[in-house]
């Protein structure tokens, strides 16, 4: 697969809203991804994630479960604060990572979405002590700390604003994206971002006209 589809902010961010960020609407979301992509990569928040939510992530076969952060607190761009050592922070990331143990098949969570992409290098090099094999960028992410998540072992898979991430009604309306995503995912690795609150607030009908026009690369 040429093109993996991002899915960040499961369940969600605001817990304000989880009257209708829930999972009973995420598996309507997931209904519609299914009818088009046999696999997407989905950013799950631990701290708001219900042993509900994690017993179905693990049956569900398409599903591959990334970190997205540990709690995601739409405070601040970074997850983590400056002054929290590297050694706090891999406690954190370990933490939160065991409950998804069962998920992924035989495959470890080895998957890191930055919340707002925004990672420093602490933050890196303990990923890369608990094992990450990936993380994953886009806007607001420094080209620099990516560099140094490559120099420490691990790959970096960004998603270039505004061609390969954003709304589905917003990419729709770009003409040049549809052109983009059809014509140039055969030459590299791309990663195209949504995430599922957003779709679900603007109706799963643009998804689904969205997705049905880029079917084939995925």
């Amino acid at each position: 697969m040429s093109v993996i589809l991002r899915v960040d902010d499961f369940p969600g961010t605001k817990p304000e809203e989880f009257w209708k960020h829930n999972l009973g609407n995420f598996k309507r979301f997931d209904d519609v991804v299914a009818k088009y992509v046999p696999e997407y990569m989905l950013g799950v928040i631990p701290k708001h994630t219900t042993e509900e939510m994690v017993r179905y992530l693990e049956g569900n076969e398409r599903i591959r479960v990334a970190l997205h952060g540990v709690e995601h607190d739409e405070r601040f761009p970074n997850e983590f604060r400056p002054w929290e050592t590297e050694e706090e922070i891999f406690n954190k990331i370990v933490s939160a990572r065991q409950p998804f143990v069962k998920c992924n098949g035989v495959f470890d969570v080895v998957d890191y979405i930055p919340p707002h992409n925004v990672i420093d290098v602490k933050t890196c090099r303990a990923l890369a002590t608990a094992g990450f094999k990936r993380i994953y960028g886009g806007p607001g992410s420094d080209e620099w700390v990516l560099l140094e998540a490559r120099n420490l072992g691990m790959k970096t898979l960004a998603s270039p604003h505004p061609l390969w991430y954003g709304r589905s009604d917003e990419l729709l309306n770009r003409d040049h994206a549809h052109r983009n995503i059809l014509t140039g995912h055969d030459t590299g690795e791309f990663v195209l971002t949504i995430h599922w609150p957003w779709e679900w607030n603007i109706g799963l009908q643009n998804l689904d006209v969205f997705l049905h026009q880029i079917a084939e690369v995925f």
